[in-house]
């Protein structure tokens, strides 16, 4: 079994998902899963300023970046 260390990663814009707090613009987070068949999508663990860790799941590219 191989560990894999969390991806380092920036919000591109706002992100909005049901039930869950908007994340910002800039918000820095962790790529935590990848998945998908045909399109990729990534599990992002996110670190807002106001609080607790938000994780958002089906973002894709154009959601985020390299931090």
């Amino acid at each position: 079994m191989t560990a894999t260390m969390p991806i380092p990663v920036i919000a591109t814009h706002d992100i909005q998902q049901r039930s869950y707090p908007p994340i910002k613009a800039g918000t820095p987070g962790e790529i935590t899963d990848v998945g998908g068949a045909s399109t990729v999508s990534y599990t992002v663990m996110f670190r807002p300023a106001e609080g607790d860790t938000v994780t958002l799941r089906d973002l894709g590219r154009m959601d985020l970046r390299e931090a």
